[in-house]
């Protein structure tokens, strides 16, 4: 399939109809031919290539210890689908994200 945007790139992300090219998600370049009524508040999910909503958006995966051997930084865009929050153990008020390979790497080695 190729990208709905620039026609080029083989798709990737997706919104529910339609997939994107990772440069043209990236760079927002998918927003250009969007009426400025129309445009919402929105980011991508590494993980599960979706495009989401600001609500529904967490960040990035600050564990960074399993995501790193897969991808070169880690998983800095994660959904709340594909992020977990955690307590940390440092303070009572912080708390730290990891994504859904972190997670499973931080239970297996928990037991």
């Amino acid at each position: 399939m190729k990208c709905d945007s620039c026609k080029k790139n083989e798709t990737c992300f997706y919104d529910g109809i339609w997939g994107y090219c990772e440069e043209c998600v990236k760079t927002k370049e998918i927003d250009k031919n969007i009426h400025e009524s129309e445009l919402v508040e929105w980011n991508y999910c590494e993980y599960c290539k979706n495009i989401v909503r600001m609500e529904d958006f967490i960040g990035s995966c600050e564990i960074l210890l399993a995501c790193k051997q897969r991808t070169k930084n880690g998983f800095t865009h994660l959904c709340k689908e594909c992020a977990t929050k955690h307590d940390s153990n440092v303070s009572e008020s912080k708390t730290l994200t990891s994504c859904m390979v972190c997670t499973s790497y931080l239970k297996k080695i928990r037991k």
